[in-house]
């Protein structure tokens, strides 16, 4: 699959854009942030997640911990070997 940029949402109705896609990586952008999600099941590997905070006063801390415990919701079931 080719990249492309051309998935987007108006910010106003969503508050995010995808930015970059391919199989198997997917970027998206909000207002103040990028996440990158990164698919490395070819390689038996776990999905792989991150996000780049860039808003002034950004609190790293606690948006670790509230994308842990999103991903630990969103990854229960998966078995990891």
């Amino acid at each position: 699959m080719a990249a492309t940029n051309a998935w987007r949402c108006p910010a106003r109705t969503c508050g995010w854009n995808p930015d970059y896609a391919t199989h198997p990586f997917l970027g998206v952008r909000s207002a103040d942030a990028l996440y990158r999600f990164y698919g490395r099941d070819a390689w038996g590997w776990p999905v792989g997640v991150a996000h780049h905070l860039f808003a002034d006063g950004a609190d790293a801390a606690a948006s670790e911990r509230a994308w842990s415990a999103w991903l630990d919701g969103v990854f229960a079931t998966e078995a990891v070997a």
